[in-house]
């Protein structure tokens, strides 16, 4: 049977390579159907991975990825302006339908838009804790509306603050981008929310918006030395003066009185917060007139919609909400509970330990250890969704190897994800970011594709055996694989594993032998000098014990504990 998912794995990794071979020198082939769309090949986002290496040249610096000039892909006869022009409009070209020519750019903060082109406005919803997986779909949001050629990019935000760091490089991202930022408080921009917040050009409040409350503390929510505190808002201070992008020092000056107790700040003769007190604004209070400006608010508004239309001067626009993909929500997920499965994998290690060596109980805190680091990673990983799924149906067969032989469902499930990711990788099945109407329409056509392509490299495969079986038969590593007539005409493997066969055909219920490894609860057994594999009918049976048949069905024998006298 070990043979049987060997040789299965082996084709399966051979058409698996195929599929990356064939999804890789045709990832940016324009699929069938889709003139005008995303999937047009590297020209269409000025890099040598297409869309998503230009979302991932936008990630590292949005400014250098935006199309700016005249000499972009937004030229006439170049990317997918002519298929654009042909369906009739931005909307109707496909979903990265081209912009409007980019001279006299929308790159530029202000500048209107030509007679007759929608004002395009992309949003994202940042929700739940500022953390490192938030930062990266934020960086992946601003770099898919660069591709896209934006004009402006609101953060339809939601959150009670988070890290530091995640912050930082949200503000950082926010800053680069080339179009008008926008920051939607709906409801709250509590803490870290806050500075986000002031990183954008323009703030706008839902009517229950909330923000504000932005002094540091510890990861754990308790105070930090005072020292320690002294230096972090006087940093992020500075940070905000750097990035805080419309120049007002009234928008820094009340950014500080969010975040700094010992600050005071007075408007006009008037004390707008007082020492030893933090300032968080509603939505009324921010859009209050003092010194003749509202304090910070740039308008309240009922919608992301209300808030689009206010930005666009009333002119036609379009909106496309970025999605997060599956990795985004997993890592935001994992990250939220990665100290509880840390705590988890440490108690089991430690627990197998005390138990006298490292068994199951290990491998599998390992295992959710790794998860857990892994996961806090996911979000830097989507688009390599078919790798993952390839090098995941790899794990569980070298786990069934290792830890488990005869087990049978690790090599299952690993055949068929290794299965699944030739089709994902062959049929080009984009992510999630793509929008869920969008992306079934997309992988209904790149499923039936793939399955089309591996069908194909699996008969590849298969001829090439049969037609160079007879050469691999001489090598020492394919030979347990190949079959041969043995002396009474029945076919059967080379080696070891052929002559524990014949010799396991004698066998019978009843029969007594000794486990050679542990079963766990598979494992090998000798019965008087046939060694075979061998299954526990329940829990697991140490090296050394005696052991009798208890069924035995084709090939595969159920053991049990001896306790007899023989």
């Amino acid at each position: 049977m070990r043979n049987f998912w060997g040789a299965l794995a082996f084709f399966a990794a051979s058409a698996a390579l195929a599929a990356s071979g064939g999804a890789f020198s045709s990832a940016f082939e324009a699929p069938r159907g889709s003139e005008g769309s995303r999937w047009q090949r590297a020209d269409s986002v000025n890099s040598p991975r297409g869309a998503a290496g230009g979302a991932e040249e936008a990630r590292r610096n949005p400014k250098t990825a935006a199309p700016k000039s005249g000499g972009s892909r937004w030229q006439a006869g170049g990317g997918n302006g002519a298929a654009a022009e042909k369906s009739g409009g931005a909307k109707s070209g496909g979903f990265f339908s081209a912009p409007p020519d980019s001279k006299g750019s929308r790159w530029q903060r202000g500048v209107g838009k030509p007679a007759g082109k929608a004002y395009l406005v992309c949003a994202f919803k940042l929700e739940g804790a500022v953390s490192k997986p938030q930062a990266e779909f934020v960086a992946r949001a601003a770099a898919a509306a660069s591709a896209k050629g934006a004009d402006a990019l609101i953060v339809d935000m939601n959150t009670p603050g988070g890290d530091l760091g995640s912050t930082l490089e949200i503000m950082e991202t926010l800053s680069g981008f080339g179009g008008l930022t926008v920051c939607y408080v709906n409801p709250d921009a509590i803490s870290a929310g806050s500075f986000i917040a002031i990183a954008c050009d323009k703030i706008f409040f839902s009517p229950k918006g909330v923000m504000g409350a932005a002094e540091a503390v510890g990861a754990g929510g308790g105070d930090i030395q005072e020292s320690m505190k002294r230096k972090v808002t006087s940093f992020i201070g500075a940070k905000v003066r750097a990035v805080e992008p419309s120049g007002n020092p009234r928008r820094a000056a009340v950014q500080r009185a969010m975040n700094d107790p010992d600050f005071e700040l007075e408007i006009g003769g008037r004390i707008i917060k007082k020492k030893g007190e933090l300032l968080t604004l509603t939505a009324s209070e921010a859009a209050e007139e003092i010194g003749g400006a509202p304090l910070l608010s740039d308008g309240t508004e009922a919608s992301l919609e209300a808030v689009a239309k206010k930005i666009s001067g009333g002119a036609p626009f379009e909106m496309e909400i970025i999605e997060r993909t599956w990795a985004d929500s997993s890592a935001i997920f994992v990250s939220s509970i990665a100290p509880l499965l840390f705590g988890i994998a440490i108690f089991l290690v430690v627990m197998d330990l005390k138990g006298g060596g490292i068994g199951v109980l290990a491998a599998v805190g390992f295992g959710i250890a790794v998860c857990a680091f892994l996961g806090m990673n996911m979000s830097g990983l989507a688009g390599y969704e078919g790798i993952l799924i390839f090098a995941a149906g790899a794990a569980l067969i070298a786990l069934e190897a290792a830890f488990f032989p005869g087990a049978l469902i690790p090599s299952v499930l690993g055949a068929a994800a290794i299965l699944a990711a030739a089709v994902w990788m062959f049929g080009e099945i984009p992510s999630g970011e793509v929008g869920w109407e969008k992306w079934k329409e997309a992988a209904a056509a790149g499923i039936f594709a793939g399955i089309t392509r591996l069908g194909i490299s699996v008969c590849v495969a298969a001829l090439c055996a049969a037609a160079l079986g007879r050469y691999f038969e001489r090598a020492p590593l394919f030979g347990r694989l190949v079959l041969k007539p043995c002396a009474d005409g029945n076919a059967d493997s080379r080696g070891a594993a052929g002559s524990a066969r014949s010799a396991m055909r004698a066998l019978q219920v009843g029969d007594v032998g000794v486990c050679l490894t542990d079963l766990s609860p598979s494992g090998r057994a000798d019965f008087g000098g046939t060694i075979t594999d061998v299954c526990a009918d329940f829990g697991s049976i140490a090296r050394g014990v005696k052991v009798e048949i208890v069924s035995k069905k084709d090939f595969n024998l159920t053991v049990k504990k001896y306790s007899g006298t023989k």
